[in-house]
């Protein structure tokens, strides 16, 4: 049976991105044709998607006026019955091809009204406007497109112009397929302390320094560690990092930089405790960090923000720690309490492999895609 062709088109999001292409395209390629065009220079099929890499502008503002529009012209050749667009500059396009009978989907993958004002490659003299227009766009885009919003809860609806009808909650979990193979049994055990976090390193909402003063606290109380730092710098670099730690032994960081996904849970496997590093105000976030459900997939208590959805999960289902991540102090005392109470960080391990199991896992939410793909396509 000859499957639909469907097309996922992006101007910001690279061939390799986890959710896009590895989660979302790579899944809908086992029941439709996919093609995935996006940021880089590789043009063939991947694990049965067919890419079509673009080169970015160099220019952020401009790229939303030609990087999109080279996106929109290849989405275009590939005259597939549905569109899934994730950029809010996509919107514009994604109308014209409903307007044309096509199905489309914008995927929300953040707050970006929220976002919008701290970015500073947006002039602050326009970011109120870029605002006020990503709004219309959105308003817009409900009456015309299904929306798939990564969002905690359906407190967040009426912000994101959701309706009855128009849109379904798509979570960012982990695959649980790929991570069981990095499990540990009996974590709590593993004769050395190592701590994970991998991860964008430093920026508007990621803040690498408090951790760094926590784990001093805990060197100068006499633990032993290694804290494996993975990821890449919106802000800075390493060496600028640790020139702020002058009284941290260095031997006692990590880094490693950028590594394949596999490379990383590699590393989990002799972790203790993973750190989540994501800290927005309680008004701007409407979802968890991605990384918080890989640590859960692979069993690794964490240490996460106590905005207000995280403490809800975690009182719910006691995966980690929540805490302020600007305290030193309230950090080294929670890696503290993992390290030393065992049956604490048993206990804590169990409940995020079975909250994997059960709830928390990409093999869950690709049924509500799949579901989300066939009602579309069936609707007249």
């Amino acid at each position: 049976m000859k499957k639909v062709k469907v097309c996922h088109f992006s101007s910001v999001h690279k061939i390799d991105d986890t959710r896009v292409f590895y989660r979302e395209c790579v899944s809908l390629a086992q029941d439709f044709d996919v093609t995935f065009i996006g940021i880089g220079d590789f043009i063939g099929t991947i694990e049965g998607v067919k890419v079509i890499g673009i080169k970015p502008s160099g220019n952020r503002i401009f790229r939303l006026f030609t990087t999109g529009y080279k996106a929109f012209s290849e989405a275009i050749k590939t005259e597939a019955v549905l569109y899934h667009i994730h950029d809010p500059e996509m919107i514009p396009f994604g109308i014209l091809l409903s307007f044309s009978g096509k199905k489309v989907i914008y995927d929300i993958h953040e707050n970006t009204a929220g976002d919008i004002l701290f970015r500073e490659w947006i002039p602050k003299f326009l970011r109120k406007l870029f605002v006020y227009t990503y709004q219309i766009l959105l308003r817009a885009a409900s009456n015309y497109l299904h929306l798939i919003p990564v969002i905690a809860n359906n407190s967040f609806k009426e912000r994101l112009f959701l309706k009855e009808g128009n849109y379904t909650i798509i979570q960012n979990y982990a695959s649980i397929k790929q991570l069981k193979p990095y499990r540990v049994k009996n974590r709590h055990e593993l004769p050395e302390i190592n701590i994970l976090y991998a991860g964008l390193i430093q920026d508007h909402y990621y803040n690498i320094h408090p951790i760094l003063d926590a784990l001093e606290i805990l060197s100068k109380k006499g633990y032993s560690f290694k804290f494996h730092i993975i990821g890449v710098f919106g802000w800075g670099n390493i060496e600028e990092v640790m020139l702020k730690h002058p009284n941290l032994n260095q031997e006692l960081i990590e880094f490693h930089g950028k590594l394949k996904p596999e490379e990383v849970y590699e590393i989990s496997k002799k972790c203790l405790i993973g750190i989540c590093l994501k800290n927005q105000p309680n008004e701007l976030v409407f979802s968890h960090e991605r990384k918080l459900f890989e640590y859960i997939g692979i069993g690794l208590p964490s240490i996460f923000c106590n905005q207000k959805i995280y403490l809800e999960l975690n009182n719910k289902n006691e995966i980690g720690i929540a805490v302020n991540l600007k305290s030193e102090i309230e950090i080294s005392n929670s890696i503290e309490l993992l390290i030393n109470d065992k049956n604490l960080h048993q206990k804590l391990s169990e409940n995020c492999i079975e909250l994997a199991e059960k709830i928390t896992n990409w093999e869950t939410e690709y049924l509500k895609l799949q579901n989300c793909y066939t009602n579309l396509l069936a609707a007249n």
